[in-house]
């Protein structure tokens, strides 16, 4: 079985489109068969008062968690013209929709392939959603687990509608932390994965390396996503945890 290869470029665009269209060009050079971003509205995902992470307050200067988020949201044009890049140069483009609406708006483009974030798994109402368009239109749908329990999980794929939709859903193991050390990536849990709920299983990495992905493949993972950067150095919560497109493609390669 073919593996899939998704480049994560999540937020480490900077709220510029001009580098997020040149994350797409290096994910495809790289031979990335997808490129993923994210899609939210700095309002409806964080209070004013919500602090930021430890990892966050360590690569950048911002006040606050809304402070960070709205220097990294992509406005609509923008990713339509993402979107329509991605078609324009032949990588699926994809993004993760934090809310309902942006769901919509995301299908309305014709993504066909939906990743929800490890921090929606207890969204019901967005993962319900997500449930009906992968069951009446034929789309594709990968859970990230990261931070959560097998009973997260077993209720998440209830509400992705498991047993009509099997071929269709994806259970991606992930640990939530940027970057992730080596000895907390228990890759084991794949395996526990795959005879829990007997789905296709990926892996979404956040290691500093490229070992574990390789490893993730001899464990039955058949999708990888790995976050790309253009430079670890730039400012930004995820460029630590993210790889250059020299080491993506070794990657692919491997």
């Amino acid at each position: 079985m073919a593996t899939k290869i998704i480049a994560e470029a999540g937020v480490n665009h900077n709220g510029s489109l001009e580098l997020a269209l040149k994350l797409v060009e290096e994910a495809k050079l790289s031979g990335a068969d997808s490129i993923k971003f994210q899609t939210f509205k700095s309002e409806s995902l964080a209070s004013f008062s919500a602090p930021l992470a430890q990892y966050q307050k360590e690569s950048n200067s911002y006040k606050s968690q809304i402070d960070m988020l709205k220097s990294l949201e992509l406005t609509d044009k923008d990713t339509k013209r993402i979107f329509s890049f991605c078609n324009e140069i032949g990588i699926e483009f994809m993004s993760s929709p934090f809310g309902v609406d942006e769901l919509h708006f995301l299908l309305d483009l014709g993504m066909l392939s939906i990743k929800i974030p490890s921090g929606e798994i207890t969204n019901h109402a967005l993962i319900s959603e997500i449930g009906k368009s992968i069951k009446e239109e034929n789309r594709s749908a990968y859970l990230s687990t990261g931070m959560s329990s097998l009973g997260d999980i077993e209720k998440a794929l209830s509400h992705l509608h498991i047993r009509e939709n099997l071929e269709r859903i994806t259970i991606m193991h992930c640990v939530s932390s940027y970057p992730a050390p080596n000895k907390d990536l228990n890759l084991k849990v794949l395996g526990t994965l795959q005879n829990c709920f007997s789905c296709k299983t990926g892996y979404s990495d956040h290691s500093e390396n490229i070992v574990a992905p390789i490893i993730s493949i001899a464990l039955g993972a058949s999708v990888i996503e790995k976050h790309l950067t253009l430079d670890k150095d730039l400012p930004g919560p995820d460029h630590k945890a993210s790889i250059t497109p020299k080491l993506f493609a070794k990657m692919v390669s491997d």
